[in-house]
């Protein structure tokens, strides 16, 4: 069987991205080429197929301040990754168009700046809310739905910008990270979490769903919600809120009801 080398892989790469006669691929799709010849290779020399991967390979660059590094992450990268992929390519929304969008989308007002009777939506305020705090901190959809009222601030009197720690478990690639929120969105989180999600949590007692949970998880103490109990036949078990991942925070309860999730998404 004929064995590829790093000039054979770096031929192909200058057929398949710059050569005339070429294809001319992008760089998203070379990228994502690349990416699973690497991993076969990477199989094939564990199996003892062949000696060594035929890409160049050069150092992961150092990841950010905060995150988690996975035990199998691979200390290099291939070398001929490219840089000008699609996904890099940014595109801003206007905020007047951000907060257009919002108001008819979500909160179920006209064009013209007016409630509309044609809005069919529910929890108008929560879901804005929900929108308002992802535009202004970048987090992205499932770090935002597993955070909890234990986490993110809910509190206005430092007054500016406030900022809670985003665990790795439930961070995309475990980057563990602080998130700064503005001022004028605590105030927002501070009203749903008073009024919306009071009244939601109220419902759903009185409808006894929470009673329908299987293996909850229970933070009995507010003032340490940090401490989860598992309650199973076998007793008592502790377990760390920073811990838990999103499909857990699903099962959290608590005084009052713990999972922001439940009240902001579907």
């Amino acid at each position: 069987m004929a064995v590829c080398t790093e000039a054979d892989h770096l031929a192909f790469h200058q057929w398949r991205r710059r050569d005339e006669a070429g294809p001319r691929v992008e760089g998203s799709t070379w990228n994502q080429e690349v990416s699973l010849v690497n991993q076969f290779y990477d199989w094939a020399v564990r199996q003892g197929y062949v000696a060594k991967v035929p890409i160049p390979h050069r150092v992961r660059r150092p990841a950010p301040m905060g995150s988690v590094v996975r035990a199998f992450d691979s200390s290099t990268v291939p070398a001929t990754y490219a840089h000008d992929e699609n996904g890099e390519r940014i595109e801003w929304m206007p905020p007047a168009t951000y907060r257009l969008w919002r108001d008819v989308g979500l909160r179920g007002y006209g064009p013209d700046g007016l409630p509309s009777d044609r809005f069919r939506g529910r929890w108008a305020a929560r879901n804005a809310t929900f929108s308002d705090l992802m535009v202004r901190t970048g987090l992205r959809l499932t770090e935002q739905a597993s955070v909890t009222v234990f986490e993110i601030p809910t509190s206005t009197a430092l007054g500016g910008y406030q900022r809670f720690w985003l665990p790795g478990v439930i961070a995309k690639n475990f980057s563990a990270r602080w998130v700064y929120v503005p001022h004028s969105t605590v105030q927002e989180v501070i009203a749903y979490a008073e009024w919306d999600r009071a009244e939601v949590v109220e419902h759903a007692r009185a409808a006894g769903r929470y009673q329908r949970i299987r293996r909850p998880l229970v933070i009995a103490d507010p003032s340490r919600p940090h401490v989860v109990h598992r309650l199973s036949a076998g007793g008592v078990h502790r377990m760390r809120l920073q811990d838990l991942g999103p499909v857990e925070r699903r099962r959290l309860c608590g005084k009052p009801r713990t999972a922001w999730n439940l009240r902001c998404s579907g």
